[in-house]
Formats: structure tokens, sequence, C-alpha cells
């Protein structure tokens, strides 16, 4: 009989986002991103920093599972990383909301490397088009991108090429 391997563990907190109006437009008032974040095993036990990897497909977690794989393959075949969920609402003006509160946030609250180089981002179908998107705008804060079953739209394909020779760019 194989011994239980340790679970990870999932905290739940809310990063307030301020939203941004179109111009001309009446400010917007900002909105509450609840974040569900999973810990490693041994996370509360030492000082050690680690790499992050934000999750941006909503169903992810529960239909995908992700939470049961982590528990399985962290420490086995995958090494020890805190996994963001955020749970972005829709609603308009959340366009920077990630790269401006969300990650400052976690890396504040939490034992990140915050370093690029050890942060990824990763969508699945409609939400892998933000990810792909977001790291190639803020190639600054993400170093891996993740995508599986991109969808897009053929207008997103344009944004995607800008924002990428935007990253060569820089």
């Amino acid at each position: 009989v194989a011994a239980a391997r340790p679970a990870g563990r999932v905290e739940s907190f809310e990063v307030t986002v301020e939203r941004t109006a179109p111009e001309g437009a009446e400010p917007m008032e900002p909105i509450a991103v609840p974040v569900d974040v999973w810990l490693p095993p041994g996370y509360d036990d030492g000082g050690e920093r680690y790499p992050t990897v934000y999750v941006l497909s909503a169903e992810a977690r529960d239909q995908g599972r992700w939470i049961e794989t982590l528990d399985r393959e962290v420490g086995r075949s995958v090494a020890p990383v805190v996994v963001v969920f955020p749970n972005f609402p829709r609603a308009p003006g959340l366009r920077g909301a990630l790269a401006d509160a969300v990650v400052p946030a976690i890396d504040e609250r939490y034992r990140t490397v915050a370093d690029r180089a050890q942060r990824a981002n990763v969508g699945m179908g409609w939400s892998g088009y933000q990810a792909a998107l977001l790291s190639f705008r803020h190639s600054d804060l993400f170093g891996v991108l993740g995508v599986q079953s991109l969808y897009l739209l053929e207008d997103q394909m344009g944004q995607l090429q800008e924002a990428i020779g935007e990253s060569e760019a820089s």
C-alpha cells in the first residue's frame, strides 16, 4: 500500500482593482477580484521562495481538476510552485488588472520569486488569448506562457501580433 502524499492547500482572498474608464467617460468604481491560491505541500515549513503560475481559466480549477493534479504531481514530476487562479468578473476596465494589481498582491502576500523567468501565465480556450496577450504586453512580468486549445477571433489575431511586436522591440 502506497503512503498518502501530502496535499497542497488553497487560500482565497480578494484583490481590489482600479478600473480604467475609456477616455472621456465617467470614472469607474474599483472592483473586487476573487483569487484562489494553491500552495505546495511544505509551504508553511520553510522560507523558500517559489515560482508562480497564473491560470486565467475560471473553469480550470474545478472542471480541469487542477487542484487534484497539482496535489498528485507537485514534488513528483513537477517542481514546487505557487499557482494562482484569479476569477475576473465580466466587467469593463480590467485590461491591466493582472499586471497592475493581482501580480503585486501575490508577490507581497506570498513567498514568490518576483522574476519574469519564474512567472508563468497559462490559459485554455478563450482565456488562452488573454494569457498570450498579457504575457506579450507585460513581458517584463511573464517569462513563460502556456496555452492549450487557443480560441480567438480574427481581429484578436491583429492585437496579438501587435503585442508580440511590441514585446520583441523592448
